[in-house]
Order: C-alpha cells, then sequence, then structure tokens
C-alpha cells in the first residue's frame, strides 16, 4: 500500500512476462491483492503488486522487514 508519508521502500522483484503470461498470472490474483502501478527506487514506474485499502485495517505492516521475502523469513 503505498502511502503519502511515513513509508518505506521495500525488496521487489521485477519479472518480464509477454502479454498472454500477464494475462494469465493476474486471472490468478487473489483479492484483496490487486495489479497497479509502482514506482521503483530508480524512479521508473512498473505494475505490481498492490492491495485493496479496506484489507489495511487491523493487517500486520510488514514495511520494517524490508520486503515480503524478508518478513516470510523472519
Amino acid at each position: 500500500v503505498r502511502v503519502a508519508e511515513g513509508g518505506a521502500p521495500l525488496e521487489v522483484e521485477v519479472w518480464a512476462l509477454d502479454t498472454a503470461g500477464f494475462g494469465a498470472f493476474v486471472d490468478e490474483i487473489p483479492p484483496p491483492l490487486a495489479i497497479g502501478t509502482i514506482e521503483l527506487a530508480d524512479r521508473t514506474w512498473v505494475n505490481g503488486f498492490v492491495c485493496e485499502a479496506v484489507a489495511v485495517a487491523g493487517s500486520e505492516d510488514i514495511t520494517a522487514h524490508g520486503g515480503w521475502r524478508a518478513w516470510l523469513a523472519r
């Protein structure tokens, strides 16, 4: 979830998929996840995972871990 203030960068993976592969991938993404536009550290923008705001209430903030993989490995 992108925030206006107090956010921090997270480690991400960038994949290259053709149009058909991307469509098949997106079709399998369960809610509350979605695909949106995210900004990388080098200031470029790519399509990536975002989360619906409704799912944030009461959920754990993993920002301090630096990313999903680090949170899983904790």
